[in-house]
């Protein structure tokens, strides 16, 4: 069966935005000079933790759906990136754009679903 070009470059955005986000906040509390710095970004990452968990899982939750060619898996994982953008709004235009582009490979994917059903 056919994959979703759109929906794989959704998870691989969303892979690569997941790994970005760790990376930034774990290197910024690592590389922390002194305890103001630390407090700071323990903060910082306090904050978007959440926003990280739903990226991660929405990024989880696209490997299923390109793996398997489950189109709920995409739908969850178009539903999550939106529902991580709302849930730290300075970077939802990241988040946006991949939920825009798994909205498509959504949409796409269902499109081949029925062609291989007819």
């Amino acid at each position: 069966m056919k994959k979703s070009k759109i929906l794989i470059t959704s998870m691989v955005l969303g892979i690569l935005y997941s790994v970005y986000l760790v990376a930034y906040f774990s290197g910024a509390i690592g590389n922390s000079t002194d305890a103001a710095q630390t407090l700071g970004a323990s903060l910082a990452a306090t904050l978007v933790m959440p926003h990280m968990a739903c990226v991660a899982i929405a990024s989880i939750f696209s490997i299923v759906a390109v793996i398997t060619n489950k189109a709920w898996a995409g739908l969850t994982a178009m539903i999550l990136y939106f529902v991580s953008g709302i849930l730290f709004l300075p970077y939802v235009i990241f988040s946006a754009v991949i939920g825009i582009l798994a909205v498509f490979g959504w949409i796409n994917m269902r499109k081949i679903q029925l062609e291989y059903a007819n």
